[in-house]
């Protein structure tokens, strides 16, 4: 005969593994269409009853933000049954993004950078150039166990008949989401919103139905609006049981693949054609290039050099400098030729900040020309004013 007290721990772990599959069941329904979804599962423990049966008492928080709550019953013979729960037990609930730090790859810290500037252009250029790091969070792919602070690809979750339309063109595809509160908890004093959602659209003519044109980009800024960013804030939208829902996507337009995504912080260099390094050159006593697609012999090797032990792929990133994917073109002058044309005047090119970076990604079937890469740029002050549709957007690919 089975002793009473291991019989008693048998059934507990099988009540266990139940609850641990059950909470599974709910995560990849959920994260199939939608990784950035809040899914949670809470329990009070196991309890023994005085007449052996073990129950747990559980409330699941689905992909809709609504909690369900029942309790389970290990009976004495094994088996386990959920009890009904009861009407009341229903409801919304509010969630608190979970902004835990997950290291990713190694990346390059501030020391291996100087040692390298130094070695390639000397002690005054390279404390200019190391004057120009900017901080900035990778966005790679989420491991399991790993925070979800973004989505790539997938659906998104929208008020009501909201989803960006180019007119004349078609509806735009969700290529990025990004929960606010897990990246600014990241990237304290850039100005990120502590609260909702961004989230980046791009209307790609080769993946939908666009039958003529040459697609978005700054090359023609009337086509702005085929790429739309949209500060999703629920308490100043529709209703709360509607906001966190997956938006099926218009007739006629096929998402990309869902794939969740993880944050780690890093530092990023301007590029070698930024408008900034003129003035580095120039404190270092540097000559210039003669034109924007030259470089100095000392640049092109400190380039080359960071290219060798840092090259990231895919590049998806929130903040800092872009990564240019075309030599000499500066994502800066593009966007600020995009301004001069849309406003009739506009900043200086290096007054304007990388939002996002969407790169060309297998796994969520994004392909961007050849190998290319989305950019969302924003100027300072409509980032502070919350002023995302003055966001302007380029890309470029190889």
């Amino acid at each position: 005969m089975i002793d009473r007290y291991e019989d008693l721990m048998v059934r507990r772990e099988a009540l266990s593994e139940e609850c641990w599959r059950r909470m599974q069941a709910v995560q990849d329904r959920v994260h199939q269409d939608a990784p950035l979804m809040p899914v949670s599962w809470r329990s009070e423990g196991i309890v023994l009853h005085p007449d052996g049966r073990l129950t747990v008492n559980v409330e699941e928080f689905d992909g809709h933000h609504r909690r369900r709550r029942y309790c389970l019953w290990s009976e004495l013979d094994g088996t386990i049954r959920e009890m009904p729960a009861p009407a009341e037990a229903l409801k919304q609930v509010a969630f608190s993004p979970d902004p835990r730090l997950v290291a990713g790859g190694p990346e390059p810290g501030k020391g291996q950078l100087s040692r390298l500037a130094r070695r390639h252009l000397g002690q005054a250029a390279a404390e200019a150039w190391l004057g120009l790091l900017c901080p900035a969070v990778r966005l790679i792919r989420a491991e399991p166990g790993d925070p979800v602070v973004a989505q790539l690809g997938g659906l998104p979750t929208l008020p009501i008949n909201s989803w960006p339309v180019w007119p004349g063109n078609g509806p735009l595809g969700h290529v990025l989401t990004i929960d606010c509160a897990s990246l600014a908890a990241l990237m304290p004093g850039w100005d990120m919103p502590d609260s909702g959602r961004l989230a980046f659209f791009y209307f790609d003519g080769l993946s939908y139905f666009h039958t003529g044109g040459n697609g978005v980009g700054s090359w023609d800024p009337a086509t702005q609006q085929g790429a739309q960013v949209l500060w999703l804030h629920p308490e100043e939208s529709t209703p709360a049981d509607l906001t966190h829902v997956a938006t099926p996507a218009p007739p006629g337009l096929t998402p990309f693949p869902a794939v969740a995504l993880t944050a780690v912080p890093v530092l990023t260099w301007p590029d070698a054609s930024d408008p900034k390094l003129r003035r580095v050159w120039d404190i270092a006593g540097l000559a210039q290039p003669a034109s924007q697609w030259e470089l100095l012999p000392a640049v092109e090797s400190l380039y080359e050099a960071l290219r060798d032990k840092w090259h990231a792929r895919p590049g998806h990133q929130v903040g800092g400098h872009p990564d240019p994917v075309q030599r000499g073109d500066s994502v800066q002058r593009e966007a600020e030729k995009i301004e001069r044309a849309v406003r009739g005047a506009g900043d200086h090119a290096d007054g304007w900040r990388l939002l996002a970076q969407v790169d060309s990604d297998d796994a969520a079937k994004m392909m961007w020309g050849d190998i290319g890469k989305l950019y969302f740029m924003i100027r300072p002050d409509d980032l502070q004013a919350r002023r995302f549709d003055q966001a302007r957007f380029t890309w470029q690919c190889s």
